[in-house]
């Protein structure tokens, strides 16, 4: 609403909706233990204040500093919900990373829209080159998998998945670069309508970027003790796709 980004409706309508996201995201929050009313307000106050201060030479993480606290503070709060205490200071450190990220990328996405609107744009505004802020990206990649090594997980397979693997494929996206050879993996490829292929694989591919690479069968399986569906023990099976049809 403060960016003047929604294009839907009456300037009344579109603060009614905002404002049932936001009573929404407050109950959702409550529900988990998180009190998350006064973390938004002051990140939202706080956005605003830098961004209309932003200029040449204001540092372009002064700019995403609200978001990483705010992405910080939700994801130390799951080392509470999961009742493992200690994470919580690994975990924080973790959302700052991913908070960053989340920022930048939505910065690098929108800015030639934003441009076209006379919309704020952090990279605009503080004359960030687009070089720089995937350097930003690639660090912020990096520390938030050193923060997660240091959380104590049950199960790191989702984690690895979905803050590595995808965090890094999401940064590719954003700056439309060619990443098709750090996906190249073992296993069937199954062609879209659309004729892209989605690769299918046992468990035991890891991205090149993975500190499980290359490492023995038993380190690399997501299954954490090399068992394996329906043969029991994908690290002795010979190959495991062919065992494994249970893994759909």
């Amino acid at each position: 609403m403060a960016d003047g980004e929604a294009a839907f409706g009456t300037v009344t309508a579109r603060r009614a909706l905002a404002a049932r996201w936001q009573e929404g995201g407050a109950r959702l929050a409550a529900g988990v233990g998180f009190d998350a009313a006064a973390l938004t307000a002051e990140t939202v106050e706080r956005q605003l204040d830098v961004e209309r201060s932003a200029g040449p030479g204001t540092g372009l993480l002064a700019l995403t500093a609200p978001t990483e606290e705010a992405v910080a503070a939700a994801f130390a709060h799951t080392a509470t919900l999961a009742g493992r205490p200690g994470n919580a200071a690994p975990l924080a450190e973790a959302g700052r990373f991913f908070g960053r990220l989340a920022h930048l990328l939505d910065a690098v996405e929108d800015g030639d829209g934003d441009a076209a609107r006379g919309a704020f744009n952090p990279l605009a505004a503080t004359g960030t080159s687009r070089e720089e802020a995937r350097r930003l990206c690639e660090d912020a990649a990096h520390g938030l998998d050193l923060a997660l090594r240091e959380a104590d997980l049950a199960d790191r397979h989702l984690v690895d998945v979905l803050l590595g693997a995808e965090v890094r494929r999401a940064i590719g996206r954003a700056f439309a670069a060619a990443e098709t050879a750090s996906y190249e993996r073992p296993g069937w490829v199954r062609k879209s309508a659309a004729g892209i292929g989605t690769f299918l694989t046992c468990g035991l591919w890891r991205p090149r970027w993975s500190r499980r690479a290359g490492r023995p069968c038993e380190d690399r399986c997501y299954f954490g003790d090399g068992s394996c569906c329906e043969c029991g023990n994908c690290c002795n099976c010979g190959n495991c796709c062919d065992c494994c049809s249970g893994c759909d």
